[in-house]
């Protein structure tokens, strides 16, 4: 009797800890999970399509907006570019890939200061841009983008697509996606745009090759 009662009390423990990892593993950060185009690279590399749209798109007017943000403000893109050239990356709420690239843009808004404005653009209300700001610890606002018409105006088909805005509002540089020679490019094109020495970024665990983040619903 003893010896099965313990079997039957193994048995349980066995159970509830499994029962216990699967609700964590579900209930986990995204952060803590790998990224996407680590465990599905195949899905996340940037094909010649996406390089030729956003290439079709450089040295055009970029396209403006007025939009609320996770701070409570609304930015108006012609008061921002008439006084220094944002950045604009695409995020998207569940997309882990949007959480994994976002300390290397923190770093380059740091780096660069008050010369140049970072903006994200995310797929949600301004709840939705607050809490994934909170969480993800963004050091720049997020635009409001609940029903995605900027990122359908800058045919960002993917999250982490990136826009460089000149000041006077030319779409300077545009990439599909991120990588580490991606992310010093930028870092040189924003020091020679705001006219000050390039300094150098870390670009650890970034990918070597440019990668996409997640698809946006068309």
């Amino acid at each position: 009797m003893r010896s099965t009662f313990l079997i039957i009390l193994a048995l349980s423990m066995g159970v509830l800890v499994f029962l216990v990892d699967r609700a964590k593993r579900r209930a986990a950060d995204p952060a803590e999970l790998a990224a996407g185009w680590l465990r599905e690279p195949e899905e996340h590399k940037v094909t010649p399509e996406m390089v030729a749209g956003t290439e079709a798109l450089v040295a055009t007017e970029a396209r403006g907006f007025a939009m609320l943000a996770s701070d409570g403000k609304t930015y108006d893109f012609d008061q921002l570019v008439a006084e220094k050239p944002i950045v604009l990356l695409f995020i998207k709420e569940d997309c882990p890939c949007s959480v994994e690239a976002q300390p290397y843009f923190n770093s380059l808004a740091a780096l660069h200061g008050d010369r140049v404005g970072f903006l994200g653009v995310i797929d949600g209300g301004e709840a939705v841009a607050r809490e994934w700001a909170r969480r993800r610890k963004a050091t720049f606002p997020l635009l409001c983008d609940p029903e995605l018409r900027t990122v359908k105006d800058y045919r960002a088909s993917n999250s982490v697509y990136v826009a460089l805005v000149s000041k006077g509002g030319k779409l300077e540089a545009y990439w599909p996606g991120f990588s580490a020679p991606m992310l010093e490019d930028l870092n040189r094109r924003l020091a020679a745009a705001t006219g000050v020495e390039p300094r150098p970024i870390d670009t650890t665990d970034a990918p070597a090759e440019m990668v996409s983040g997640c698809p946006y619903p068309e």
